[in-house]
């Protein structure tokens, strides 16, 4: 019976689904694969998401990092084993991709000044998303990373410049209160600007607690992206 759902979903997928096909795949430093590939015309601002189908009816999501008349680019992180990991490692030029979207997920559209962007390998497509296409750069970025060395190399690869604050993290989410200090100071500095915050849902909530407790409350724009007691967030 699940064999026989999975193909449905597969017919499905191949009728009502964007085609994409990979034009080029690079690998960066950090454990980030840019996937780049030529679709179809579509209307995009930066923030919007893409689903994409990875086989029967596994989909997962991504913020592009680049849209323009025809081509669209994504940075996954290919950390572990996940159906993700695997689909971007299996990729190569002229293979084909099926993608939902772009659809609504974080609107930057409301940004009324330059950001505080705050997160993790898994924000780098948004930073880079913002830096191309924003209308201001961000006065400030924080990110925690399994190698602050690697992931401020490939921030330097995509002319992101250099981060303020790149925390290395631990298993135990020791490195928190570092990275949450960084947070404070950065709003701290820039009172009026809008946070940015995305990535593991754990984190989110620990500086969002971090601010409260230093009577901070900046207009903030929030995602989480990814949980590691969860699947397939949205």
């Amino acid at each position: 019976m699940v064999q026989i759902f999975d193909q449905m979903a597969e017919t499905a997928a191949r009728l009502l689904l964007r085609q994409g096909t990979v034009t080029g795949v690079t690998d960066l430093p950090g454990q980030l694969r840019q996937i780049d590939m030529e679709t179809s015309p579509g209307s995009w601002s930066p923030g919007q998401k893409v689903q994409v189908h990875i086989s029967g009816r596994v989909l997962r999501t991504f913020t592009p990092s680049r849209w323009t008349e025809r081509s669209v680019s994504l940075l996954v992180h290919t950390v572990g084993s996940t159906p993700a990991s695997r689909w971007a490692g299996g990729l190569s030029v002229g293979a084909g991709v099926r993608m939902l979207g772009p659809r609504p997920s974080l609107d930057l559209s409301r940004l009324a000044g330059a950001p505080i962007m705050v997160g993790d390998e898994t924000s780098v497509g948004l930073a880079a998303a913002w830096s191309s296409h924003g209308n201001a750069p961000a006065v400030a970025s924080v990110f925690e990373c399994d190698s602050p060395e690697e992931l401020g190399a490939a921030l330097g690869i995509l002319q992101l410049g250099a981060a303020d604050v790149l925390v290395k993290r631990d298993s135990v989410d020791g490195h928190l209160d570092a990275l949450t200090e960084g947070v404070v100071e950065a709003v701290r500095r820039h009172p009026d600007a809008p946070l940015v915050l995305t990535g593991r849902s754990q984190t989110i909530s620990a500086i969002r607690r971090h601010l409260k407790g230093a009577n901070l409350r900046p207009t903030s724009f929030v995602k989480t992206y990814w949980d590691p007691n969860r699947t397939g967030l949205d």
